[in-house]
């Protein structure tokens, strides 16, 4: 797997770091760890990545995801909007994060995505404080 899952359950905030690569593979973890029962789907996320990641998916793959994704949080009873920060996006990766809000509108009231450039700038949208990457707990299946 070439992402981890990290929570600050005091925050309600769950921190994916993405490493290596990103493929078709790793999106379908992604939404097995999003579909554990004991994941805490009413969270919200920040997405790091790695500065050396590979995007090793497309458009189409984004959009699979997209819907699996919606499908997911209708599947857990999420009852308010969730936001998910994506932090330093790579070059690559950036026009495909820029259609996902295409699939989640602000109107649906799911999922607001965001891009940033720096975590500092996530946190202030989340709301959040800063984390202690220490103090994280770790979320496996």
């Amino acid at each position: 797997m070439t992402f981890t899952t990290r929570l600050d359950h005091g925050q309600r905030l769950v921190i994916l770091y993405w490493e290596t690569a990103l493929t078709q593979d790793d999106l379908s973890r992604n939404l097995e760890v999003f579909r554990a029962p004991d994941f805490p789907a009413h969270y919200d996320l920040i997405h790091t990545f790695d500065p050396r990641i590979r995007i090793e998916i497309d458009h189409t793959v984004v959009v699979g995801h997209a819907i699996e994704r919606q499908r997911t949080l209708q599947e857990r009873g999420v009852t308010h909007q969730l936001r998910s920060a994506f932090v330093d996006v790579p070059a690559p990766l950036k026009s495909i994060v820029e259609i996902w809000p295409l699939f989640f509108p602000d109107s649906e009231q799911s999922l607001s995505i965001r891009m940033f450039d720096t975590l500092d700038e996530a946190l202030d949208w989340l709301g959040r404080a800063p984390f202690d990457e220490a103090a994280l707990e770790t979320f496996s299946l």
